[in-house]
């Protein structure tokens, strides 16, 4: 019998999940072992495999980030994702920061990457994103509601985690250590990973952190944490910030101020802020925005989801029934199947203990039928397409740099993202088209029309987060992609090829060279069981995880849960929320 698996394993992999598919893929495969399940691995055979290790490799990612508005450049952001064993430890690692308390817990202020506390919280390393992002646009909320005369000002940190470099970020690690005495073993570990980062990132002059793991989101709140804790006395309740995006509410000479101190406390770390993104309004004007964020009554996205989960994990064998019925009225969701997953003793207790009141079994009843599933998608289409149609109504017009656009941007994201699983088809070109001539939602609209003809062609160019978004939708059409001639070469070209193969498509053709370690992993056949020699020190890790004899175990991996709290990762919402 498979062991059922243990807090950290857990965290790790449902972290990665939404951030990284061959991460996650090959996190999965690694904890095939029972042993790699247990927290005791985690906490002291990762750690060690880590701190001993003498050579290390990240897979180097490209994903898009934005369109420049003169030359319509795509401009990629790089992240570098660690292997299954460092993700293990990482997470090690901020479990026991997490422990610790002190300097490595989140200040009032800061709204971004709290560390997940306590065995309970098992949806990730750090707690979900819209929790803070919801609290913040709250606390905003109730300071323009206290300030009538206040402005908002929105301001962010240009390229913020390469701007950290090594030596600052060794400093404020040693200093949260010191101040939250965080056991040596583990102070060691950060002192490795952040050394590790140092040697591995593209500019060997002046090494700074990597954007990609985990810990680089822990250091980013350390870097920041004293110019924090002193804008927060100068501003008590006007100061938010989430990761490098910064929100000021003050009356207009107030708010000059702290802006200009904000601006100062950070050049004293050679950080700048990005003035062409800077964004001022009334408080006034933004009151309107202060309920975006609230759920809807009824049915809503949450409840779709919620009860979709609650039909899969209590009867299984309705999946295939529900697929079905999704496949037959194009809703673009491949359930997740949670058949072969394993109950720990104390879930089996309690369920036993619910089943015997009738309460539950009534609940069970009225929500566990694919006809009631099918029917809240249905409803969310009509609504949502509603919506997305009176949001883009008068978009165009609206001033660039003005709140109001910033605000329907969000929702258009927010909308977007819903409609790739739920729209009619003959919807998909409507929608694309319209958001087409938005600079931001170009990206999106290319999304469209690859799900909307069954061709990438042009998906390809926006990298691997774009055929991320994609790939969902498109595998529950079908299992062949199209695809005309492109440079095969580039290096986003190549990961976005291997994310459509990690998520079941085939392509009709490609000339892409077979024997790339890329190609092999997510091609997987007979011929990749050698990707252990290969010279490309990432891949060869993930091809000794797999296997010599194994068969593919990538969808495998991709269309099951891990276990009982995994939860249905969309992954277009994953790609909007990163541009929020």
């Amino acid at each position: 019998m498979k062991a059922s698996p243990e807090i950290l394993a857990i965290r790790a992999v449902h972290q990665y999940r939404k951030r990284d598919i061959l991460a996650y893929v090959s996190l999965r495969q690694y904890l095939r072992n029972n042993a790699a399940l247990r927290d005791i691995w985690s906490d002291e055979i990762a750690t060690a495999l880590v701190v001993e290790r003498a050579t290390f490799a990240y897979n180097r990612i490209r994903n898009f980030k934005e369109v420049e508005a003169n030359s319509g450049q795509k401009i990629f952001r790089l992240l570098q994702i660690p292997g299954p064993t460092e993700i293990l430890a990482e997470t090690a690692l901020l479990a026991a920061c997490a422990q610790a308390g002190g300097a490595f817990l989140c200040l009032p202020s800061v709204y971004s990457y709290h560390l997940s506390v306590g065995a309970d919280e098992a949806a990730g390393v750090f707690k979900p994103y819209m929790i803070g992002f919801k609290a913040r646009h709250a606390a905003i909320a109730s300071a323009c509601a206290n300030l009538p005369g206040a402005v908002v000002i929105y301001t962010d940190i240009k390229k913020f985690y390469p701007s950290i470099k090594l030596p600052l970020a060794l400093k404020v690690w040693a200093k949260a250590c010191d101040a939250s005495n965080l056991p040596k073993h583990y102070r060691t570990l950060g002192e490795k990973l952040l050394s590790d980062h140092g040697a591995s990132c593209e500019d060997n002059t002046s090494p700074s952190i990597l954007t990609g793991p985990m810990l680089s989101h822990l250091i980013g709140n350390l870097v920041l944490r004293e110019i924090d804790l002193e804008m927060a006395t100068h501003a008590p309740n006007g100061y938010f910030r989430y990761v490098d995006d910064v929100a000021i509410v003050a009356s207009p000479a107030k708010a000059l101020e702290l802006e200009q101190l904000l601006r100062s406390k950070l050049g004293t770390l050679d950080l700048q802020l990005n003035e062409n993104k800077r964004l001022e309004t009334k408080a006034t004007d933004w009151l309107p925005s202060a309920n975006d964020f609230d759920d809807a009554v009824g049915i809503s996205w949450k409840t779709f989801i919620g009860d979709m989960k609650r039909l899969l994990f209590f009867f299984p064998e309705q999946r295939e029934q529900l697929t079905a019925l999704f496949r037959e009225h194009h809703i673009r969701i491949i359930p997740l199947d949670y058949s072969d997953v394993q109950q720990e003793r104390g879930w089996l207790t309690t369920l036993q203990m619910l089943i015997e009141r009738p309460w539950f079994k009534r609940s069970i009843r009225a929500r566990a039928s694919t006809s009631f599933v099918l029917h809240q998608a249905l409803q969310l289409r009509t609504r949502y397409g509603k919506e997305l149609e009176e949001t883009l109504s008068g978009f165009e017009r609206l001033e660039p740099e003005s709140y109001e656009r910033k605000r329907k941007l969000y929702r258009l994201r927010f909308l977007s993202a819903r409609m790739t699983y739920l729209a009619n088809p003959e919807d998909l070109p409507n929608i694309a088209n319209s958001i087409a001539g938005i600079l931001e939602m170009a990206m999106t609209s290319t999304v469209y029309e690859a799900i909307a003809t069954g061709d990438v062609t042009n998906l390809m160019a926006y990298g691997p987060n774009a055929a991320q978004a994609a790939a969902q939708p498109l595998r529950a059409i079908g299992e062949v992609v199209q695809c005309g001639d492109i440079d095969w070469t580039k290096e986003e070209i190549l990961q976005a090829y291997g994310v459509i193969r990690l998520n079941g498509l085939r392509f009709e053709r490609t000339t892409l060279d077979p024997l790339h370690p890329m190609v092999r992993f997510c091609d997987w056949n007979k011929g990749s069981s050698t990707l252990y020699q290969s010279a490309n020190e990432y891949f060869r890790e993930l091809g000794c995880i797999h296997g010599v004899a194994e068969p593919d175990l990538n969808s495998w991996a991709v269309e099951t849960a891990f276990d009982r709290d995994d939860d249905m990762v969309f992954d277009m919402q994953e790609v909007m929320q990163a541009f929020s």
